[in-house]
């Protein structure tokens, strides 16, 4: 999962500020995320394609590390996973899903706002003194 994260965001390399955490991920921290995250994952004829993880946060789920990898772009594959991932949380009790998603990526907003989610702040990374993330929820 680690490389495919890795590889989903090479993409934004040098081109996003504050840098990418998703660059800085090791088969560890993924494996840490295990012990209090949901992990869905898409694959196609044994490959990892598509992965997300979701970690409870009170009456929300919060999906992060959203990743697809390029080559599988455009096949439905990050729909899907979203709609494990809701699926999921509804069964878990939850009444959102929410995300982040960077300012600097406008098809990322349109793409979740296509599927439901609203904005519902903006927040400064740390060193930051305007906007570099967008939240997002959808009700469930």
């Amino acid at each position: 999962m680690a490389d495919l994260i890795r590889t989903d965001f090479e993409e934004y390399r040098g081109r996003l500020q504050p840098v990418l955490c998703e660059h800085r991920e090791t088969t560890e921290t993924i494996a840490a995320a295990f012990s209090d995250h949901a992990v869905f994952v898409a694959e196609t004829a044994g490959r990892l394609v598509g992965c997300v993880l979701a970690t409870q946060q009170a009456e929300s789920f919060y999906l992060g590390r959203f990743a697809v990898h390029p080559q599988f772009r455009r096949h439905g594959i990050a729909r899907r996973l979203l709609a494990e991932a809701e699926c999921h949380a509804r069964g878990a009790g939850a009444r959102t899903l929410t995300l982040g998603v960077r300012v600097a990526l406008p098809d990322n907003h349109r793409y979740f706002a296509a599927h439901g989610f609203r904005e519902i702040g903006r927040e400064a990374h740390s060193g930051f003194d305007y906007p570099t993330s967008i939240q997002m929820a959808k009700p469930l």
